[in-house]
């Protein structure tokens, strides 16, 4: 039976190897970041009226590190065009950092929704159209 390696001499090996050992109790920060998938009906100028409003949003929004907020085009994806939203949220609670997820993600629905494009559903979704446009409710809905 061999004797079993003391975290000490793991991390040593770890660290000659040029790996590192992530700590998640030790985090000072969260990485939002999501992908957004918007149909092929979208023009090109209602998609840089999108990343640019959600860039300022996220900017303005001050919760997060200003220098690494990040929306971006980045592919053509086979039913739609995919970008992607990143940032970090500088917090050691995971709880806040639920939060803002929540509140970033919803203002990003009402950017979508102001600039009239569409999300893609992801192809093979049962029952569901290949895009979706955010309407107006027909009936008032009261916020709990």
């Amino acid at each position: 039976m061999k004797p079993s390696r003391s975290a000490t001499s793991a991390r040593q090996e770890t660290s000659r190897a040029g790996l590192s050992i992530g700590n998640l109790t030790r985090r000072d920060k969260f990485l939002f970041r999501h992908s957004i998938r918007l149909g092929y009906e979208t023009s090109a100028s209602q998609l840089r009226y999108v990343l640019g409003q959600i860039r300022k949003m996220m900017v303005e929004q001050g919760k997060l590190e200003p220098g690494t907020v990040k929306a971006r085009l980045i592919r053509f994806g086979n039913d739609s065009l995919d970008l992607q939203v990143t940032a970090y949220v500088p917090t050691r609670d995971e709880g806040v950092f639920l939060d803002l997820q929540e509140e970033l993600l919803l203002r990003i629905m009402d950017i979508v929704e102001a600039s009239g494009v569409s999300f893609s559903v992801p192809p093979g979704t049962p029952g569901a159209p290949s895009t979706f446009a955010l309407t107006k409710p027909t009936r008032d809905i009261k916020e709990a």
